[in-house]
């Protein structure tokens, strides 16, 4: 993991910007933290994330797909594909 990470030129415990690929529900005005899925886009020369599908503590496969925690912060309601979101890498 520490040579791919370096490889995207990402440093331990790092946060990150990254575009958002679908829109993310949120109702409510509490920070949201989300298992997601972002990658770098080359073309685009940015990062770009998704939510993963399932957020169940149950869900052990998708819990193994992510790669990032979403946050979404208080004063965010419902944020929509292509806006910019911050994103802990894990």
């Amino acid at each position: 993991k520490p040579s791919v990470m370096e490889l995207y030129g990402i440093k331990n415990n790092q946060t990150i910007k990254a575009e958002l690929t679908e829109p993310v529900s949120k109702k409510d005005d509490k920070r949201n933290i989300l298992r997601g899925i972002f990658e770098f886009n080359l073309e685009k020369g940015k990062y770009l994330v998704k939510a993963a599908q399932a957020q169940s503590c149950a869900d052990m496969a998708r819990l193994a797909d992510a790669n990032c925690l979403i946050v979404i912060e208080e004063d965010r309601i419902n944020p929509q594909k292509g806006e910019e979101i911050e994103c802990i890498i894990i």
